[in-house]
């Protein structure tokens, strides 16, 4: 059952990470879906977390509503923007 779950899981992250292009805004990673993460640009609107929405009862409209709220972001990208290293509105050329 936990597998079953696990891949259902994983298929409604990958869902919602195509609502924002399925990439890293900033630098255009793609390779792992396990290292993309959802930013919230404002986080004093965050209503709660993507991967909340993912393990528990949301509507489909409020899913939808924060993740507007978000970017898609690789971990390396997401922790550099934590770090004041990148502005998360920043978008990387892709060489």
């Amino acid at each position: 059952m936990s597998k079953s779950r696990n891949t259902k899981r994983r298929k409604t992250k990958t869902e919602y990470q195509e609502r924002l292009g399925g990439s890293c805004q900033i630098c255009g990673y793609m390779r792992c879906q396990n290292a993309l993460h959802f930013h919230h640009i404002d986080a004093s609107r965050k209503k709660f977390t993507i991967s909340d929405a993912v393990r528990k009862k949301f509507t489909q409209q409020e899913i939808n509503e924060e993740i507007q709220k978000c970017i898609l972001v690789c971990a390396n990208c997401h922790a550099e923007i934590h770090a004041g290293l990148i502005k998360a509105d920043q978008k990387a050329s892709l060489s």
